[in-house]
């Protein structure tokens, strides 16, 4: 999990589209251990312990497959080279919202979902459709609304979730939602949030010590091991190879340590350097 924390701004990137990912601890560790690293590491996907992909005759960690919305396995190899692959994956996908609701009348609503454009405009013009005098029409208009006013229902309720927690996480996330559902209640919603935790130092002053460590971490993502080894900036040869991204992650963690000492972010950052060998 050290080694690849790209993984887990993949969930934040593809998420809503219908990622899911598994990551599976095959190494020696209590529960208790595992789970001190995923904290670590703001792991945001599900781990399991000794799992294994019937099929799977692979050597060496860390190794990937990526199974597209058919089941069919279209990647398999290291993480650090599945980026392409997963998303022609993604492209490939249904958008998830809509998966399981078919649509004749409104089929270019969910192509537009599906290209990237904003929830909240199809949101409003699936609304739009639905007193239209033709039922089919008026059924899958009513589909559409009922499926993306509960999806960001629920991203309101997670946000509000994160905001003792995780302060960074919920900016982010009520950030997302008020451009996601631009034009739909949810996004007023999250502008008011966002408005109110601008007055709060306290808040705000935990969400530029999250950013701090978001940017640490995407640029732990750059770290590269020697050979087969996982990352180790301890080791002279690694940290030569690493130089410029170990030089941005000492002079972030020096950053939270002088302004933001006091905050969970600083001890995660901390926890971070510890896996990956960086003396701070």
């Amino acid at each position: 999990m050290a080694a690849i924390p790209h993984l887990a701004s993949w969930v934040r990137d593809y998420a809503a589209q219908g990622l899911y990912v598994i990551g599976n601890h095959c190494q020696a560790g209590t529960d208790q251990e595992v789970q001190a690293v995923c904290r670590q590491n703001r792991v945001n996907y599900t781990i399991v312990k000794s799992g294994r992909v019937e099929g799977d005759n692979s050597r060496g960690i860390p190794h990937m497959f990526i199974f597209d919305h058919t089941g069919k396995c279209v990647f398999e190899g290291h993480p650090g080279s599945a980026a392409n692959a997963l998303k022609d994956a993604m492209a490939a996908a249904p958008h998830p919202l809509l998966a399981d609701l078919p649509l004749k009348k409104l089929a270019k609503l969910g192509q537009a979902l599906k290209s990237g454009q904003p929830v909240g405009a199809v949101l409003k013009q699936a609304k739009g459709k639905m007193s239209a005098s033709d039922a089919e029409t008026a059924a899958e208009a009513k589909g559409i609304v009922e499926r993306c006013t509960a999806y960001a229902d629920k991203l309101v309720k997670d946000a509000d979730g994160l905001a003792e927690s995780d302060p960074y996480e919920c900016y982010a996330l009520l950030e997302r939602i008020k451009k996601e559902f631009s034009g739909a209640e949810q996004s007023a919603a999250a502008e008011k949030k966002l408005a109110a935790h601008k007055k709060d130092k306290s808040f705000m002053a935990q969400y530029e010590a999250g950013k701090i460590l978001a940017d640490i971490m995407k640029t732990g993502a750059e770290l590269k091991g020697i050979g087969s080894k996982p990352v180790d900036l301890s080791d002279k040869t690694c940290l030569k190879a690493n130089r410029s991204a170990a030089t941005k992650i000492v002079a972030g963690i020096a950053t939270l340590k002088k302004k933001h000492a006091d905050t969970k972010y600083c001890a995660e950052a901390l926890e971070y350097a510890k896996t990956i060998g960086l003396e701070v």
